[in-house]
């Protein structure tokens, strides 16, 4: 039972913070990236150079691995116990997306750090934009599915903890 609800636990964790993550992704590619294609290469740098390079150099590795980790863990408290299988291969899928997306960060990220040494080249800030976002595109879909796999594990560990919990509050009549 303890492994159930630290498995529970670690999952709440990632459901947060892959939210997090996979709520900017949809933001960042549904509503930021269509209006950056409209505008000036050169306002996309200095946007990133605030945004990304600014805050988001401590927020979004936090997210990132703030989710990944804790379905690492998951995954082989899962592996570990035989009990779970009803959850292991949804649990095992989404940490996949979870660990693909840090992989493809590894690919983002060095165009996003080297923007600074590019600017004012109007040909390589295009080509570092549409880099980093066809890198970004594939992060932010294995970051969703990942987001989308993990609530799906969430929901059917309680569905499993609420049944074996009610199972054992039958009563059962004396013969």
């Amino acid at each position: 039972m303890k492994k159930t609800a630290a498995i529970k636990l670690l999952l709440i964790i990632s459901v947060f913070m892959g939210g997090l993550l996979a709520g900017g992704d949809l933001y960042r590619y549904l509503i930021e990236v269509p209006a950056w294609r409209k505008l000036e290469i050169s306002e996309w740098v200095r946007y990133s150079k605030h945004a990304d390079l600014g805050n988001g150099l401590f927020l979004f590795p936090v997210e990132a691995f703030g989710s990944a980790l804790p379905l690492l863990f998951a995954s082989v408290i899962c592996l570990k116990n035989g009990n779970l299988r009803p959850i292991a291969s949804f649990l095992y899928v989404s940490t996949i997306f979870a660990i693909a997306g840090l992989i493809l960060t590894a690919f983002a990220a060095p165009i996003m750090l080297h923007l600074p040494k590019i600017e004012g080249n109007t040909l390589l800030m295009q080509r570092a934009f549409n880099r980093f976002h066809f890198w970004g595109t594939l992060r932010g879909v294995a970051q969703i599915l990942s987001f989308c796999f993990c609530v799906v594990v969430l929901s059917n560990l309680c569905k499993l903890s609420f049944l074996n919990l009610e199972s054992k509050t039958i009563i059962k009549p004396e013969l």
